[in-house]
């Protein structure tokens, strides 16, 4: 079995309402904002990261290695998000429903430019 087919058939499992898987990257890390303290801190989320379409929305999804919980979150219209590229970080900001702020770095920027291309096709 090819990797893409692993990969649906797990995230099936998960979503059974699962369509298509839109992106795959690698390798992700998951940071989260504190507005009190002004800094950035590890969210405790690492591994694959995949942006699914489902019946009736879009997700993104950190697979977790580091615990069983696993980072999702359902992309909508009017998205609040940016894409920051430096010299060696690739980072993807955003605020979820709770107003949390959270930035997803990419290790590869090949990885980064893909998703990229996905989300904006997306929200738009």
């Amino acid at each position: 079995m090819q990797r893409d087919q692993l990969n649906f058939s797990y995230l099936k499992r998960l979503f059974p309402n699962l369509e298509q898987i839109l992106y795959t990257g690698k390798f992700t890390s998951l940071n989260e904002f504190d507005k009190c303290t002004q800094l950035w801190h590890q969210a405790g989320f690492q591994g694959p990261f995949f942006l699914i379409k489902l019946t009736d929305q879009c997700v993104f999804i950190i697979l977790n290695q580091n615990s069983t919980q696993d980072f999702i979150r359902t992309i909508r219209k009017g998205l609040t998000f940016e894409l920051n590229k430096g010299t060696q970080w690739f980072y993807f900001n955003f605020q979820d429903e709770q107003q949390k702020v959270f930035n997803i770095w990419f290790q590869e920027q090949q990885d980064f430019e893909n998703f990229k291309v996905c989300l904006e096709r997306i929200v738009k």
